[in-house]
C-alpha cells in the first residue's frame, strides 16, 4: 500500500499545516481557558486586545466546547491522516473502511467543511465583532493550505483530473 510519488508533496503539506495547527489552536485553546490575550498585538488606546476580544467571545464555543479545541482535533487528524498515507500503512487490518482511499477522501471532506466554518468565522470576526486576530487567520490559512494541498495535490494523478476516482 506504498503512497504515489505524486501524492508526497501534498501529503507533507498536509501534514506540517495540521502539526502547526495543532500548536496554534492549543495555544488558542490555553488562551480561551486563561481569558488573557496570549502574545496578541497590544492596541493602541487601552482596548482589549483583538485576540481577547475574540476567544472570549460568545461566538468562542459550541455546545461549550472552545473551537479552539475542535480545531486541535481537526488538525490532528489532518497529521494523523497524512503522515499515515505516507508512511504506507495498511490500516485495513483495524477497519476494512481505512483504506488510503478513504482516508484520502476523509482528509478532503473535513478540509472541505472546515473551510466553510472557516468562511462562517471570518464573517463573524469581521462583521459581527470588527477586529481581527492575528491567530485566527493563521488558523484559516492553514485550512486554506490543506483544502488546497487535498483538492490540487491528494487527488491529482498524472494525466488524469481531481475527479477521477481512484
Amino acid at each position: 500500500m506504498a503512497s504515489s510519488t505524486a501524492f508526497k508533496p501534498a501529503l507533507w503539506i498536509i501534514f506540517i499545516a495540521g502539526i502547526l495547527g495543532m500548536i496554534l489552536s492549543l495555544f488558542l485553546a490555553v488562551t480561551h481557558y486563561t481569558g488573557t490575550g496570549g502574545a496578541c498585538p497590544k492596541p493602541a488606546h487601552g482596548q482589549r486586545p483583538a485576540c481577547d476580544i475574540v476567544n472570549q467571545s460568545v461566538y468562542s464555543e459550541v455546545l461549550g466546547i472552545p473551537i479552539a479545541g475542535i480545531a486541535f482535533l481537526v488538525f490532528l487528524w489532518y497529521a494523523i491522516a497524512s503522515r499515515t498515507l505516507l508512511r504506507g500503512k495498511d490500516l485495513t487490518d483495524w477497519h476494512a473502511w481505512l483504506t488510503p482511499n478513504h482516508l484520502r477522501w476523509s482528509i478532503s471532506i473535513v478540509a472541505a467543511a472546515s473551510l466553510v466554518v472557516a468562511g462562517y468565522l471570518l464573517f463573524i470576526l469581521y462583521a459581527v465583532l470588527k477586529t481581527a486576530c492575528i491567530y485566527c487567520l493563521m488558523t484559516h490559512t492553514l485550512t486554506l493550505i490543506v483544502f488546497a494541498a487535498a483538492v490540487l495535490g491528494v487527488w491529482r494523478k498524472s494525466g488524469k483530473s481531481a475527479t477521477h476516482r481512484c
